[in-house]
C-alpha cells in the first residue's frame, strides 16, 4: 500500500440571494455533501478564470467575479481502492463574491453535470447541512456579516 498527496487549488464562489446561498450538493452514492459552486484551478490558468470556467461548465451561467473574500486551507484523506493507495489530499479553496444575471436569478438552478445538485440554502441553515469544508459554516455568515475581505481558515494543524 501506497500513500499518495495530492494538492489542490480551487476556485469558489459565494452568491446569496434574499438570504440564501447558492450550494452544490454531491448526490452520487456515498456523498451528499454541500459545497461551494466552482472547482479546480488548471495549470497555468488564473482563479478568476477557473471561477468563470467553472460556473460555466456546471451551470451554464455566466458570472461577474467580484471581490475576493477569504481563503480556506483544508486537508482531507480517503482510501482509493482501485489501486490499494491511501490519498491525503492538501487544497486552498479562494473564495470569492459573485453577481448573476436577474434572468439567471429568477430561474431554479440547474446541474450540466448529472451528479450535482444545485439549491439555494437559507444561511440560517448552514449548520445544520454537511458542508465542506466543515469552516464555511462560519465563514460564509462572518464574510456576509461583515462585508469581510480576505478572512483566512485553516484545517491543517499549526
Amino acid at each position: 500500500m501506497e500513500n499518495v498527496t495530492r494538492d489542490l487549488k480551487l476556485a469558489r464562489g459565494i452568491l446569496v440571494q434574499n438570504g440564501k446561498v447558492l450550494l452544490v450538493q454531491d448526490i452520487r452514492p456515498g456523498q451528499g455533501h454541500y459545497f461551494l459552486p466552482g472547482g479546480s484551478v488548471e495549470p497555468g490558468e488564473s482563479v478568476k478564470a477557473a471561477l468563470l470556467r467553472e460556473w460555466g461548465e456546471e451551470l451554464g451561467w455566466p458570472i461577474e467575479v467580484g471581490s475576493f473574500r477569504g481563503c480556506l486551507e483544508h486537508t482531507w484523506s480517503y482510501y482509493r481502492k482501485e489501486d490499494a493507495e491511501n490519498v491525503t489530499v492538501y487544497e486552498m479553496n479562494y473564495l470569492f463574491s459573485v453577481k448573476a444575471s436577474e434572468k439567471n436569478l429568477s430561474e431554479d438552478p440547474i446541474s450540466k453535470e448529472a451528479h450535482l445538485k444545485f439549491s439555494w440554502i437559507p444561511l440560517s441553515h448552514l449548520s445544520n447541512i454537511n458542508i465542506l469544508p466543515q469552516p464555511l459554516k462560519s465563514m460564509i455568515p462572518e464574510i456576509l456579516d461583515k462585508n469581510s475581505k480576505g478572512l483566512w481558515e485553516s484545517t491543517l494543524d499549526a
